[in-house]
């Protein structure tokens, strides 16, 4: 499969393999198609979803996961292309664990901030590097 170079914009379906743009836009308006997983924790939401862009230099990605607390989401994962379904899950079930882990109970406001803190260094260190 090729990669797409700084001048141009590839969409890939969630096995990895190329779509025309208007396969592209019929499976990205299907929410059925774009979840890949979710899960809930007391008050908080974790979503990974296929996003389907493989752009060559990192501004669009095939895959984020988000969390939502009191109605804000924020994306606190990003996997591009050549990152696959089964990558994008286990990253997911990751960032549920350390929200597990970090907020057993309903947490309060400095149990996120030590979420959130904890989270950005598993970020940094197991995010997959850039080809």
């Amino acid at each position: 499969m090729s990669t797409a170079t700084e001048d141009q914009v590839h969409h890939r379906g969630r096995d990895g393999e190329l779509l025309t743009l208007g396969e592209f836009t019929r499976l990205y308006a299907d929410r059925g198609y774009r979840i890949v997983v979710k899960a809930e924790h007391l008050d908080a939401v974790v979503q990974t979803q296929w996003e389907g862009i493989d752009d060559g230099v990192q501004v669009g990605c095939m895959w984020h996961t988000g969390i939502c607390w009191a109605g804000a989401w924020t994306t606190v994962w990003e996997g591009y292309w050549p990152t696959t379904e089964g990558e994008a899950k286990a990253k997911h079930e990751e960032i549920v664990a350390l929200l597990r882990e970090t907020c057993p109970e309903q947490p309060a406001a400095g149990r996120r901030a030590e979420f959130q803190r904890r989270l950005r260094l598993v970020q940094s260190a197991v995010t997959p590097a850039s080809t």
